[in-house]
């Protein structure tokens, strides 16, 4: 993270997608906590991670990873893991 002045220096860094979509490919019909799939082929990790970069691709401005874990209905520490994930992939990239 680059060091600027004194009063952004308080700000929490925030993700953005690296690629802008103006609307969301796959809209969430409710929080990814909430959602269950049926059958025994599903990836719940893969769930989050995209439900991460869909919440990303509709805030021009980023958002920070308190904001994401209140949107996607997750903890934090979880929140943490996956977009540090999608960060070394080179997926997101934190401003």
């Amino acid at each position: 993270m680059k060091k600027t002045s004194d009063a952004s220096a308080a700000e929490p860094a925030r993700f953005k997608s690296k690629k802008r979509a103006t609307e969301s490919l796959f809209p969430l019909k409710k929080p990814i906590s909430l959602m269950k799939t049926s059958g025994a082929l599903h990836a719940p990790a893969l769930q989050r991670g995209l439900a991460l970069l869909q919440a990303l691709a509709t805030r021009p401005n980023g958002a920070t990873q308190s904001e994401l874990a209140q949107c996607l209905e997750l903890p934090q520490t979880a929140v943490h893991r996956i977009a540090a994930t999608l960060e070394h992939l080179g997926y997101i990239q934190k401003h």
